[in-house]
């Protein structure tokens, strides 16, 4: 089996996360990043919304944290 087909295509990052855990406990210590930028996710993805500039810029941090903690498992 393709490793990437056991993962459903979804917008929540909590429920990915879930299923990346059952691989490696490793992602464990995003949990609290993925939990903020879940509710982003689809919330700011339409128009008629706006997060504010605390919202963006809390957004924009575990973002990077997310990044660079994929970028490592990745080795890039």
């Amino acid at each position: 089996m393709n490793p990437l087909t056991a993962f459903p295509k979804t917008h929540n990052l909590v429920e990915l996360l879930e299923l990346c855990l059952q691989r490696d406990a490793s992602f464990e210590p995003q949990r609290r990043e993925l939990i903020l930028l879940d509710r982003y996710a689809v919330r700011y993805g339409y128009p008629g919304d706006t997060a504010t500039r605390h919202e963006a810029t809390q957004a924009v941090s575990a973002a990077q944290a997310i990044r660079a903690f994929a970028r490592g498992k990745l080795g890039i």
